[in-house]
């Protein structure tokens, strides 16, 4: 079995499952610890052990869960637009991700790790990125996409991206509202939400692509990067003032870029991209 596909690691100090944990039947009214032990027995599900980005440090998704099993909160990554810090996994999400593992096996390849869009959900605990399905990576030629995303929506996730969504091509990114998280994190109002899920959408790919993607992580942040720029050329270039709209695109793919170049910044130093 690949290191992608377990998710042993006597580094992480796992506890041990006690018989009320293991189940379906265990998962409404359990605690997130609870929740945290039964995703970790789960083979079908399997936990990333490093950022897509190539960044190593504490807040990957086995050792997030890892942590939230002992019942301690998950590590955030310090890099990038990343706050750094712990935030506690949301319960919804963890209850979600067995749901799906009951019709699915899938690869999660960040939760509340990695460097995302300023005021990301993942940031809050109540987002997950999904890169392969029933053994396949996300793609828009995976047959299973479709109907993981419908299936995460059933279970209440209100952000859903993926194939055909700007920055998402291979991967599955579910989020869950934010005004009932437990994390602490302050609540962004839907409206407010928007401008911040967008720039979600136009960044998420530089960190959150397939780590085994064809290029180094370097060249598919330069890739991502060169799509920003381009954008940034088309809006600038329209004779006239920008219509709303394209003044929050604008907006968000400005603030992606500054957030692609600072991935970039940490993988390869301060004067790669002067």
């Amino acid at each position: 079995m690949s290191p992608e596909n377990t998710n042993e690691d006597a580094a992480l100090e796992l506890p041990s499952e006690s018989a009320g944990d293991a189940g379906p039947e265990n998962q409404v009214g359990a605690t997130a610890a609870q929740l945290a032990r039964q995703i970790l027995a789960n083979h079908r599900i399997s936990l990333g052990s490093r950022h897509p980005s190539g960044v190593q440090d504490n807040a990957t998704p086995d050792r997030e869960i890892a942590a939230t099993a002992r019942g301690e909160q998950a590590a955030r990554s310090s890099y990038g637009a990343a706050p750094g810090g712990t935030v506690a996994l949301d319960r919804r999400m963890l209850q979600a991700i067995l749901k799906l593992a009951e019709t699915y096996s899938f690869h999660i390849t960040e939760l509340a790790g990695g460097s995302h869009s300023a005021g990301s959900r993942h940031y809050a605990g109540i987002a997950l990125d999904v890169g392969r399905i029933n053994g396949s990576r996300v793609s828009a030629g995976n047959p299973h996409w479709r109907a993981f995303i419908q299936k995460g929506r059933s279970l209440g996730a209100t952000q859903t991206l993926g194939p055909g969504d700007p920055g998402h091509s291979t991967h599955i990114h579910l989020a869950w509202p934010r005004a009932t998280t437990p994390s602490g994190d302050a609540a962004l109002p839907e409206s407010a939400s928007e401008a911040v899920d967008m720039e979600e959408a136009v960044c998420c790919e530089a960190e959150d692509g397939d780590p085994d993607a064809p290029g180094s992580a370097e060249e598919q942040l330069e890739s991502v990067l060169a799509v920003l720029e381009g954008e940034r050329a088309r809006l600038s270039i329209v004779g006239r003032s920008l219509l709303p709209e394209e003044q929050a695109r604008m907006d968000a793919v400005t603030a992606a870029a500054f957030h692609v170049r600072e991935a970039l910044t940490a993988l390869s130093g301060p004067d790669r991209l002067s």
